[in-house]
């Protein structure tokens, strides 16, 4: 179950849904039942060097700046 990161198991009244960390790879048990539906496309463009990076650059170049001078 899941990946490397950890996985989840929602149990509801039709059946069970088992995925890794954040949803990815969602998979309805019993497994049988995946033949009966079809996933939605992806609609949301994912960040190719991923978030970590995206959140030091959105540092570097001085995003939220005000804000962060508040909490502190």
């Amino acid at each position: 179950m899941g990946n490397w990161d950890g996985g989840v198991i929602f149990e509801g009244t039709k059946g069970k849904m088992m995925c890794s960390c954040y949803g990815e790879d969602p998979v309805l048990l019993p497994s049988k039942r995946m033949k009966e539906v079809t996933l939605p496309k992806q609609t949301l463009k994912r960040v190719p060097e991923g978030h970590y990076v995206q959140w030091v650059n959105g540092c570097i170049a001085g995003y939220g700046k005000n804000r962060t001078q508040l909490t502190i």
